[in-house]
């Protein structure tokens, strides 16, 4: 059995693959790098085929968390079926002396010794929203995004708990040209955020920025772009890059 160290959870190759492809790093492996170093703080989902993943000969299972001296791992059947998912799958309230077993079994893991290769146990990928998906394509380079465009969805299977902020929509109107953002209306955290967002025109126009500091971010923002046509839009919270993509404010050129 290869030392613990080496062994990663599926979750965390798959944070290093998403993360890597933002960052122009990828993990500790040697893969070409992928795009411009940028930091893009949303969560996505990488969601597998179970069965193809739990069938693989090299995968390991814990029965708890594995960075604790009880837990147990080990690639046999049995094994597996005497893990307790009725403690790894909990979801709701504990007596105070069930605590540390419960959270000691909800981390329990399923451990790629080296790396999951994606196709053909990855179904499908899901982001937050349409605005993240629009940001997500956006960075990735031309032909990973044509080679895997169709597996990038908007979640509707209720994967993420939306309590936090997120911009949800962007859209452009033609007409008085502006900037349309949504963001999260049931976010449990409004501000304070310091905005700031920046727009380059396709022509090499000298770029156009807008920065302030909002206590508590309005569900809708307009932005006023008088004159645009097409270029890049840019919007950071902070230091945190929350959505960025192309945008067209007359006739689609396709």
């Amino acid at each position: 059995v290869k030392p613990r160290q080496s062994w990663l959870p599926c979750h965390e190759i798959l944070a290093r693959r998403y993360s890597a492809a933002h960052r122009g790093v990828v993990g500790e492996a040697r893969q070409p790098k992928l795009v411009a170093p940028v930091c893009l703080s949303v969560p996505v989902y990488f969601c597998f085929d179970a069965f193809k993943v739990l069938s693989q000969d090299d995968t390991l299972f814990s029965n708890g968390n594995i960075g604790s001296h009880r837990v147990t791992i080990s690639q046999e059947r049995d094994f597996f079926r005497s893990i307790p998912f009725q403690w790894v799958f909990h979801n709701g309230y504990f007596r105070p002396e069930e605590r540390d077993e419960i959270i000691f079994r909800r981390n329990a893991e399923v451990l790629i010794p080296r790396r999951q290769v994606l196709p053909p146990a990855l179904k499908f990928i899901a982001c937050r929203s349409a605005a993240e998906r629009q940001t997500l394509l956006h960075l990735l380079p031309a032909r990973i995004r044509l080679k895997w465009e169709r597996l990038i969805s908007i979640d509707t299977q209720g994967l993420y708990e939306r309590k936090w902020t997120y911009v949800e929509e962007v859209v452009t109107v033609s007409e008085s040209p502006r900037v349309v953002m949504r963001f999260n209306p049931g976010t449990t955290t409004p501000g304070p955020f310091h905005l700031r967002f920046e727009y380059q025109e396709h022509d090499g126009s000298k770029p156009r920025s807008l920065e302030r500091d909002i206590n508590a971010l309005p569900t809708r923002m307009e932005i006023d772009m008088v004159k645009a046509e097409s270029g890049v839009a840019t919007l950071w919270l902070d230091d945190s890059l929350a959505f960025q993509d192309t945008l067209y404010f007359g006739d689609i050129p396709f």
